[in-house]
């Protein structure tokens, strides 16, 4: 059975009814409710579907651009450390010929006597690396075969071929052993010994030079420079330095190895020495 009479239903109705009307009329004083509720769905649709999206989309965007312009900054911060190893390594390399042009200089105020010209080398191959090397200098800048000719630390050989710009030099480390260097090692201020630079040793990296003595003051770490015997090279050059003495059997004299002056495998400036008094 039913809870409510029909007659309350009926009284229960009207006075809802009236709240209702109430509460619209009240809320259309203030405004229209149904324009409310449109203004208000037209927002969070237009926010879901538009602006919210555009939005993440403008952000995203901002991302890239930014990772893009991080990326490129990585880039060129990259490209300027590579260089600035690169200018790292070209300021060294011109340090070290700085360095050697002079000592070349020094070598060229010690030697002045022999007139030095001055002189770079253009041309070693890699199959005659011991034995040749070309220089810029010739003919034209008063070169003559036989000339000797040194590095910034001693002298490394002498002057083979000349033609009007350029000239080839026959390096001390050449396996031709058909002619002699005259050295003197230094013993003291009155007492040398004589000898002769016989060859470069290439696996001791060492010349061996015989002496025509067996002077027991003949040690290791003594000084061995060109003698001028013989009239082929000037004499006091530096040739090395003394780095082990032998016995010779069943001869006279003794048998040195020395540690060459010049440094064979490194130098990229050199001066040829004019010898007037031998020429």
């Amino acid at each position: 059975m039913s809870k409510f009479t029909r007659t309350q239903k009926i009284l229960m109705g009207v006075i809802a009814f009236f709240i209702m009307f109430g509460a619209i009329t009240k809320s259309m004083q203030n405004g229209n409710l149904i324009a409310k509720l449109g203004y208000d769905g037209f927002t969070m649709l237009n926010y879901a579907l538009i602006s919210h999206p555009a939005e993440l989309v403008k952000n995203w965007m901002g991302d890239l651009a930014q990772l893009w312009y991080v990326q490129e900054e990585n880039d060129e911060l990259r490209e300027e450390l590579s260089k600035q190893k690169k200018y790292r390594l070209e300021n060294e390399q011109l340090k070290r010929e700085l360095a050697e042009k002079n000592a070349l200089l020094d070598m060229i105020d010690r030697n002045a006597q022999y007139e030095p010209i001055s002189a770079n080398v253009i041309k070693r191959d890699a199959d005659g690396w011991n034995a040749l090397i070309t220089i810029d200098v010739g003919e034209s800048d008063g070169i003559q075969a036989d000339m000797a000719v040194v590095s910034a630390d001693g002298m490394i050989g002498k002057v083979q071929d000349v033609n009007y710009k350029t000239s080839t030099v026959k390096l001390l480390t050449s396996e031709d052993r058909s002619e002699r260097v005259s050295v003197r090692v230094s013993i003291s201020d009155t007492e040398s010994a004589e000898g002769i630079l016989e060859y470069y040793d290439e696996a001791k990296g060492l010349f061996l030079i015989r002496l025509f003595t067996q002077n027991e003051n003949v040690t290791k770490g003594m000084q061995v420079t060109t003698s001028g015997l013989g009239g082929l090279y000037p004499s006091g050059l530096s040739i090395g330095e003394i780095a082990s003495v032998e016995e010779m059997d069943n001869q006279m004299g003794k048998t040195v190895f020395v540690t060459p002056a010049a440094k064979f495998d490194s130098f990229l400036y050199v001066a040829v020495l004019n010898d007037t008094e031998a020429n």
